[in-house]
């Protein structure tokens, strides 16, 4: 996605809960993000295919289609296939990171975070994206 100069990436969030989803916007954006939103997987996927984010942050308990399908259909989608997706959950037992990991996503977070710590694994992910 074409930036602007003073973005350092533009961000797809889906997060089912309003709330946190606006909030988790506007701290991305104070760290220099453009951020478009998503609160389910079919507006996430039309979203994806229309503006063809730098990152992805998911959360995976979402609405109707789950995180982790939603995650798998990205993974499968031409324009999103090479999209690096941080997967976010309050669920961190080890088969949910497991299987966040598994379906393509290249780190997880666990809620309640640090706003500054998923901006550091967004960065981290865009850094590899560049390098590859």
């Amino acid at each position: 996605m074409a930036q602007s100069s003073h973005l350092k990436a533009q961000v797809l969030l889906v997060e089912a809960d309003p709330v946190l989803r606006d909030l988790v916007r506007l701290a991305l954006r104070r760290f220099g993000y453009g951020v478009c939103t998503a609160g389910d997987s079919a507006t996430a996927l039309r979203l994806a295919g229309e503006t063809s984010p730098d990152a992805v942050v998911l959360d995976l308990f979402l609405p109707g289609m789950g995180g982790l399908d939603l995650l798998r259909r990205l993974k499968e989608m031409p324009t999103a296939a090479a999209t690096p997706v941080v997967a976010i959950s309050a669920l961190g037992f080890r088969e949910v990171v497991q299987q966040a990991l598994q379906s393509g996503a290249c780190d997880f977070v666990l809620k309640p975070f640090d706003v500054a710590l998923l901006a550091e694994k967004l960065e981290q992910a865009l850094r590899v994206k560049t390098i590859n």
